[in-house]
This record gives structure tokens, sequence and C-alpha cells, in this order.
């Protein structure tokens, strides 16, 4: 049977794959069973951190989950991660008074791990640069309340910020890829940066910002750092805003009031995707054009992290499972991803190209033909 089919195709195990656009369904990916919390992703989505909210070990992918290995970081509470736009740069942050904090840097995919010489503080968020070589990393509470620091070197030396709010707790920072451009929140305040996190100034007009805002979750940022969402983390209810021009004016989404957390965007800002409660059972939200609209076609979990890669085709999500600590979660992908050639799924059967036409056929024995429906 040949038919047309929107695909692009790429080399897995040297053969050809087929893999579709138009998916619109969550898949597991091979994850181990576990009760997940954080989760992040290179540009492309192919590598992957995780970290497992239980055990407190932290997980690596280099092929969108279709492997995963174990790092040696130690056993923390960690709170955030982010990559460096091809997953070579990693940065860590850990945050709590039984195992104490700390931020820690790979620039080897996660196969070795090095911890800074920042203080040992309740550390909240990390963001870096495209190249990995700016780093911010802030802390919500410790010794030192309103604890910021940059690193223009991956994390070999850090400078603190001081021409900032002393007071405040900080719960969440975003950077532009080339790290010129960041936006800071805490409980009461955003600030804004213009040059890499040297010199901040608080936004007279930000989005409301709800009293106690769960960490390293409020703030998505597209490539250049114009478009940004803010996620309101009210518990009686608040929105999700949208900024268009750094952060200087903010507008409403049309996602229904949640008490929202994690959030994460493609880096056109098109492509959004937040929880509405953590550790709470519930679908994930979905919106493709920066927005405007919503969508809910998740499975019903206790979901904890999302992360997007940068053309927003593929989506990450953790999951503790279908009850909060029930040991039962995975890691969800939606989008084109990388899986074993005897998948039964329809985005990765094998195909022969003729004359610019596909025949369609499952990588089995049976060698039965399919017919695929174009988006």
């Amino acid at each position: 049977m040949k038919i047309a089919v929107k695909a692009w195709l790429t080399i897995f195990c040297g053969l050809v794959a087929l893999q579709s656009f138009g998916q619109t369904t969550w898949l597991r990916t091979a994850a181990p069973t576990n009760s997940w919390r954080l989760i992040a992703c290179s540009a492309d989505g192919n590598q992957l951190i995780a970290s497992a909210d239980v055990a407190k070990t932290v997980w690596i992918s280099t092929n969108s989950g279709a492997t995963w290995r174990l790092t040696h970081l130690p056993s923390k509470f960690w709170t955030s991660f982010a990559l460096s736009a091809d997953g070579t740069k990693i940065v860590a942050a850990a945050s709590h008074p039984a195992t104490s904090g700390g931020i820690y840097v790979s620039r080897d995919s996660g196969a070795t791990w090095t911890i800074t010489d920042l203080p040992d503080l309740c550390w909240s968020s990390v963001a870096i640069s495209g190249d990995g070589s700016k780093l911010i990393a802030v802390a919500v509470r410790g010794d030192t309340p309103g604890a910021v620091y940059t690193s223009a070197d991956f994390g070999w030396t850090w400078t603190q910020c001081k021409n900032i709010d002393a007071s405040a707790f900080w719960d969440s920072v975003v950077l532009s890829v080339d790290g010129s451009k960041a936006i800071l929140v805490s409980a009461d305040h955003m600030y804004r940066s213009m040059d890499g996190g040297s010199t901040w100034s608080l936004l007279a007009t930000p989005p409301p910002i709800s009293g106690g805002a769960s960490p390293a979750c409020l703030l998505a940022s597209s490539q250049d750092g114009s478009t940004l969402f803010f996620a309101d983390h009210s518990p009686t209810g608040g929105l999700i805003y949208r900024s268009t021009d750094f952060g200087m004016t903010w507008t409403a989404t049309a996602a229904p009031k949640a008490s929202w957390t994690f959030i994460a965007s493609s880096d056109e800002g098109k492509t959004v995707m937040v929880l509405p409660s953590a550790y709470q059972s519930g679908p994930l939200y979905v919106s493709t054009d920066s927005g405007q609209s919503w969508t809910t076609n998740s499975p019903t979990q206790v979901w904890c992290d999302v992360a997007c890669s940068a053309d927003g085709r593929r989506l990450f999500a953790s999951s503790q499972g279908t009850t909060i600590m029930s040991r039962d979660g995975a890691i969800y992908v939606l989008g084109p991803a990388n899986r074993p050639v005897n998948d039964e799924s329809i985005s990765a059967r094998l195909f022969i190209l003729t004359n610019w036409q596909y025949h369609v056929m499952p990588a089995t024995p049976a060698n039965r033909f399919y017919r695929l429906r174009t988006p």
C-alpha cells in the first residue's frame, strides 16, 4: 500500500524509522517504575535528567527515554535541573535541611559530577545558557536570604549579586539561550536582568504573585527571553500569565484558575505545558498557541514536573503514579521518541522508500501493512 504521510526520517540502529508529528498519545518511556519528581531535557529532547522522590536518586537518558542509567550523584532532595542546548553540560540544585543543599555541575553529559564551592543553602532554582557557560543559582531560604549567584565559566567561579532585595526568598529563575536576559521571582517580587545577572531591576508591573509560591516552578522562557510565562501558585486559584516584552507587561492566558506549579515552554513560546497542582492526581495542560487554548489529553496521574524540547514537539512529564508516593510512577513522553525497533507503536514502524512513497509495515515477521492517517 502506498501512502503519503507527514513524517521525518531518522537513522536508528542502522534502520530507517518513521516518526509522525501527529502523535497525540502520552507513552511511558523505559524509565524504571518509581516515584518520579523532577525532569529536564536538552534542546532536542534527547538528553533527559530525572530524580526519584523516595530514593532521591538521579537518572540520565541520552535517547529520549529509550534507556536510562543511574548517576553517581548523592542522595539529596533535588530541587532543580538545567541543561545546555546539547545536553553535555548540566547543573543540579539540592535543598533540604536534613541532607544539606548544594549546586552540582557536570561537563560530560552526567557521567561525572563536581560540587561547587557555593555555600550550603536551600537552593531552589538554577538556569543555564545554551552553550552552558553562564549559570544562575538562587536560594529560597537558609542562612543567607536573597542569595542569587551567577557564573560565567560554567560553575568554576561564582559571584553573588548585591544590587537585589536581600530579604527575598527566591523561587524561580529563567535565562535566555544567549545568557544575556534573566527573570527572577520570589513570593513577593519579580526582577529582570538584561546583562546576564550583573545588575537587576524590580519590575513595576509584574503579574499577580501569591505569597508562599512553590520553589523552582513558576517561570518559563522563550529562546531570546522576550516571551515569558508565569504560573500563579495561589492556593485559592491563580492564572497563567504571558509577557512578550521581557516581563514589562503581562496578560492572562485562557488557562482556568488553579494552583499552578511546574511550567515549561518551547523556544518560540508557542508550546506551553503546565501542572494544575503538583502532588495531586489530575491531567496535564498543554497549549500549542501560546496559551490561547489548552488541552488535557494526558493520563490521570500524580504529576510532578514537566519539560519541553526547543521546538515544542517533544514533551516530557514525571509521575509519582496513580496516587501520591505510590511508587508506580513513570516518565512519559508526548511526541517523536526513540524506541526499540520491535516496538509495536506505529511511530516506530520500519518503512521502505520507493519513488518518495511510503510502504509502511511493522517490525515483525508477520509483515502486515498499516495505513497511517496524516495529521
